[in-house]
């Protein structure tokens, strides 16, 4: 079994963030992805021409997909990925789809049906989508999840989400990729280095539907707030035997 790791340029990071932002990003894409209406396959959105086409999108909550069987049209059926992520098929059950495109979700359901089929052969067709996006969240201003423009960066969705608060960390915001089979691509980034008088282009990566932006609480923020509930605990512990 490969372990994830988190990925920094020149250092690399302890397994625990990328099990954070796995639980993070499960449970952010299940509100998310069920607050949106979807979209049919080929109508792009009112004034924004310039989203991202479908073509090797990854399968959200939601979407609707037909399955298509060329020798058995009997067993043809549309379905919608539910909220645990998984399609029921007729002969073979539960199969997990979200995160996959549809000619990862062909292979899948052909090596599946070949217990129970001679030789299957199978199409998937994305019959209705959801808007490809980008989920940020944490230490920014506006977080949420923001339309997926062509060729957006990293620095574009940060600025979108109205910028860092003051208690950011922002030489460790996490970028997560879902690469399917339910794994995870987590990478650490300086943000520093975007925006300075000498920015680093190569770590303002070029972003993907479905990405996830995380901006964590500064170590000075989180000790700011100790500091200041011990001083109101100090406070009430010697004021209170004067109270009436």
């Amino acid at each position: 079994m490969r372990r994830k790791t988190v990925e920094k340029p020149g250092r690399r990071q302890p397994v625990q963030f990328g099990v954070l932002i796995f639980l993070w990003l499960t449970l952010s894409l299940i509100g998310w992805a069920q607050d949106e209406p979807p979209h049919q396959e080929g109508i792009p959105a009112a004034g924004a021409p310039q989203l991202v086409h479908p073509a090797g999108y990854r399968l959200h909550l939601g979407d609707k997909i037909e399955i298509r069987f060329f020798y058995q049209p009997e067993l043809d059926q549309e379905t919608v990925i539910k909220p645990d992520g998984r399609i029921s098929l007729q002969l073979i059950g539960e199969v997990n789809a979200v995160g996959l495109t549809t000619g990862e979700l062909e292979e899948r359901l052909t090596k599946l049906y070949a217990d129970v089929l001679v030789d299957p052969v199978i199409s998937v067709i994305l019959k209705e989508y959801v808007k490809p996006r980008v989920f940020i969240s944490g230490e920014v201003n506006k977080p949420g999840p923001y339309e997926l423009r062509q060729g957006e960066t990293l620095a574009q969705a940060l600025a979108l989400a109205g910028g860092f608060t003051p208690r950011a960390h922002r030489k460790m915001v996490i970028h997560a990729r879902p690469m399917g089979e339910g794994q995870l691509r987590v990478t650490v980034i300086d943000a520093t280095k975007l925006f300075g008088r000498h920015p680093h282009p190569e770590l303002n990566l070029a972003l993907r539907d479905g990405d996830l932006i995380y901006v964590p609480e500064s170590k000075l923020s989180r000790l700011s707030k100790i500091l200041t509930a011990l001083r109101i605990q100090t406070f009430g512990l010697f004021t209170d035997p004067f109270r009436r």
